[in-house]
């Protein structure tokens, strides 16, 4: 088909990235999924050009994407290996400049991944935070509340809100199990006032029901984390010290992030003067490697590279040590490294050996 001719074509290709056959293989499972949903493949008439077909053509990928009449979206971005999240920072940029504008969902610190990754993309790429306020919280209990046609407290409203820490998820949940401490299953009788539920043992039975839930997760979550990596030198238990700061550290400091260089002054007041700065900043570098690979979903802890700062990603944690019955790796001792995925699986870290004296 020659330029500028109007007909009806079927989009098609392949796609083969010699190199990178991790990015091939995701980008190549994104075409597929809009080629299942019946839209890339049926028949389109449009003002054509010739449209490259070769394998691993990035304007070919764009342009049926385009064509489909749908967008783009990668979720849990966080969860693909590093090197394909760079390459695709790089990718997104020329995808962009061919009309095809990906939505990418993902968890990180407040810094912008993406513009870390690839700096041509400042300016390119717009933020939206998922953040909830302390009065949206509010708002979500006062309007489940008429759902059921019952009136909270006002004290008791403002001790769920400040429980959630700003966490939506955590505020139903609490919601719920109050309900249920106070045998509420279902809407209450429109014909009768709106019952009223106040601040009571109910409170306190609805804290209890919801750290308990949460404990299998994060238990496991401590166990393998502070066992999940292959061992490092004699002595050098990064991971298990880089945990124990934290599970310390203040609401405040794990939400807005809490220094490397604080973290490893109060991973030395524990105990652990042999870990140098370069044996934390690489630890840190790999913790998101390592909650993926221990299987931890969502992750409880990021680190970012451009702020050096290690945040909590997870809020529910902070809960979860309010109300919860942690039993941290380290109450009961020196914890014995070794399980199947550190022999199996490693990481594989590059830290520097030396000689022992």
């Amino acid at each position: 088909m020659g330029p500028d001719q109007t007909d009806r074509a079927n989009l098609e290709g392949t796609l083969d990235f010699k190199g990178a056959a991790e990015l091939g293989k995701f980008l190549a499972k994104a075409i597929g999924e809009v080629a299942a949903s019946g839209t890339m493949s049926r028949s389109v008439e449009t003002q054509t050009e010739p449209i490259g077909q070769a394998p691993g053509d990035l304007s070919w990928v764009s342009r049926t994407i385009v064509a489909s009449r749908r967008r783009l979206v990668l979720e849990d971005f966080h969860y693909i290996a590093e090197p394909v999240q760079k390459e695709l920072a790089f990718l997104f940029k020329a995808m962009g400049e061919y009309g095809c504008f990906v939505v990418v969902v993902g968890v990180w610190p407040k810094d912008h991944l993406l513009t870390y990754y690839n700096g041509d993309l400042e300016g390119r790429v717009v933020d939206i935070h998922l953040k909830w306020s302390d009065a949206e919280l509010r708002e979500v209990l006062e309007r489940g509340a008429t759902a059921l046609n019952v009136r909270f407290a006002q004290d008791l409203l403002a001790a769920l809100v400040v429980e959630a820490s700003g966490s939506v998820g955590l505020v139903q949940r609490l919601a719920e199990q109050l309900c249920l401490a106070e045998c509420i299953t279902e809407t209450v009788g429109w014909s009768l006032t709106a019952r009223r539920v106040d601040k009571s043992e109910s409170l306190a039975a609805a804290l209890h029901a919801v750290a308990e839930q949460m404990q299998g997760r994060f238990q496991t979550f401590a166990d393998n984390f502070v066992r999940g990596m292959r061992r490092l030198p004699e002595g050098l238990e990064v991971y298990r010290h880089l945990l124990e700061a934290a599970t310390d550290a203040s609401d405040d400091e794990l939400v807005d992030g809490l220094d490397s260089a604080v973290l490893l002054q109060r991973i030395a007041a524990h105990g652990a003067e042999a870990i140098r700065p370069s044996d934390l900043t690489q630890a840190l570098d790999r913790i998101d490697r390592l909650q993926v690979k221990i299987d931890v979903r969502p992750p409880v802890l990021t680190y970012s590279k451009s702020s050096r700062k290690l945040t909590l990603a997870d809020r529910a944690f902070l809960f979860f040590r309010r109300h919860g019955q942690p039993q941290w790796p380290w109450m009961s001792g020196q914890p014995h490294i070794d399980n199947d995925l550190a022999a199996t699986e490693p990481l594989a870290p590059v830290f520097q050996q030396w000689p022992t004296t």
